[in-house]
């Protein structure tokens, strides 16, 4: 992994949330009557890191409603939940609001770690350079 791609999987995200429904993307799902993929678009595209987290915010926010509980998914720029469309308002819209304040601080946890990790890997090796270069200077050849 490159180091831009390395910096943008744990650079804090602007404040992830849902800015509206996307009438555009939203479908019907192939060989369903029922089923729908709804786009709700969010402020920006998250690094993939918030949306393995949302993953997890996702089902621990319909835990006590398996029996209700529908896909949401990150993609780009849009949560995309697959249900029937009457049920967005009625069951899940409270959810899909939540879940992404609830991924916004664990992400901003975990790029905090991660922030700590490079900084303490980025100290050893300057220390590592500092031994080196003082080795060096006594090796006469």
């Amino acid at each position: 992994m490159n180091d831009s791609n390395q910096h943008r999987e744990t650079e804090p995200p602007i404040e992830m949330r849902i800015v509206r429904l996307d009438n555009e993307k939203t479908c019907r799902v192939e060989g369903s009557e029922l089923l729908y993929d709804i786009y709700f678009e969010m402020l920006g595209s998250p690094p993939q890191a918030w949306g393995i987290l949302y993953a997890g915010e996702w089902k621990l926010l319909n835990a006590e409603h398996l029996d209700l509980w529908q896909a949401a998914r990150v993609e780009r720029n849009c949560l995309v939940m697959r249900c029937p469309l009457n049920q967005v308002v009625s069951l899940h819209l409270r959810f899909l609001k939540k879940a992404p304040v609830l991924t916004n601080v664990k992400y901003a946890q975990y790029a905090s770690v991660i922030a700590k990790e490079r900084s303490e890997e980025r100290l050893a090796w300057e220390r590592e350079r500092r031994n080196a270069e003082a080795i060096a200077k006594l090796v006469v050849l």
